[in-house]
Formats: structure tokens, sequence, C-alpha cells
């Protein structure tokens, strides 16, 4: 009878609302409301409509749903940075911290702008993305993720940058995403974003 009792508690509870600091369902469950303040572990579910007011956190796969976006930073700049230097100089402005919320998650990157050479002489502008101290681009010759060349004919060359890039940091530590340009020779002055703005783009994606 006691056991009775208790079943009934519990039904009653399903059908009118559940408030819990956690509690784990390994069976099937049809209720008409159900708050519930902490976590929940449920085995199997099938829902019909589903709100969701604040947060939902899906840590495994999801299957049915395809990629989604679970977070965007954005950075971008009007002011062009400009450097003479041979090693890589952070570009002002277009650097975006992120943490993951999933270690499994990868991260897009996206960046536009004008990548220049601002004075006459035989050379080019190198621009990468770092994570971190990273070099996301090619590291082989160091010529970075997009290349400006200049020759004695003009006295300034400009290119256009697209970089869409994926990265895979696999933790959920606060990870620093930087643009960064460098020239090959000293004698010329190199500079991104001169004649546009720069726009970088940070995305969190869950596939």
């Amino acid at each position: 009878m006691r056991i009775f009792q208790k079943l009934g508690l519990l039904f009653a509870l399903l059908n009118c609302g559940i408030a819990a600091s956690g509690i784990n369902i390994s069976g099937p469950i049809k209720a008409s409301t159900a708050s519930v303040t902490g976590s929940v572990r449920i085995s199997s579910i099938t829902v019909s409509s589903l709100t969701i007011t604040n947060l939902l956190n899906v840590t495994g796969k999801t299957a049915g749903v395809g990629e989604s976006i679970i977070q965007t930073k954005f950075s971008s700049t009007t002011v062009p940075s400009g450097t003479t230097s041979t090693s890589y100089q952070a570009v002002a402005g277009l650097r975006i911290p992120i943490s993951l919320v999933n270690s499994n998650d990868y991260v897009r990157i996206s960046l536009s702008g004008m990548l220049t050479t601002g004075s006459a002489g035989t050379g080019a502008a190198y621009l990468t993305i770092m994570r971190d101290d990273v070099d996301l681009g090619n590291t082989t010759d160091n010529s970075g993720l997009a290349v400006c060349e200049s020759s004695f004919s003009a006295a300034a060359w400009s290119v256009p940058v697209g970089i869409n890039i994926t990265d895979f940091p696999g933790d959920t530590s606060e990870h620093i995403y930087q643009v960064y340009i460098r020239t090959s020779s000293s004698s010329i002055s190199i500079g991104f974003s001169s004649y546009s703005a720069g726009y970088f783009l940070i995305e969190e994606i869950r596939s």
C-alpha cells in the first residue's frame, strides 16, 4: 500500500510540475508541465514541442540536427595598422578572446579587408591569424594566409582579403584570436586595412 502511495505521489508531481535540484529518469515520462531547477539526465525523450527560455547545452551527438552556431564574437576597425617590421605585428582592433562551450566544437574564422604595400620597392606584405602563439597560416615559408606583392613600378599595391578557415582548439580554455601582418623587407611599409574597414568574426560551431 505504501508503495502505491509513493507511486501516486510521483505521478501527481509529474502531472502538476516537477521542482527539484536534480533528477534521473530512465523510463518513458508523460507530463503536462515540468519545472526543474537542477540537472536532468534522461536516457530517451520524444518531444512534440520544446521551448528553451535560457540555455540548452548538448554535450553528445544530436541526431537529426545539423551544424549549429553556439556563439559568435565580432570585432572591426576603420583605423589601418601599418608596419615596416619583418616579424609579425598585431593589427590593432582585430583581437577576439573566446572560450568554447564544448571542447568537441570547432571555431570558424572569417576576416575581410585590404592588405596593402604603402611604398615602392620589391617585396611583399603578409597577413596571418594566430590562436594565442599558434600561427594558423603557412608556417613553412612564414607566408601566413594572405600576401600582397609590390614592385618598383608602382608606389603601392593593394589586394582584397577574404579568409574563411576553421580551427580546433580541443578544450574550453580561453584563447585569443589575433590578426597579424609583416613585411618581407624593412624598406617597404605595409598595412591592413587601409582602404576599407577590417572585419573579424569568430564563431563556435557544433557539428
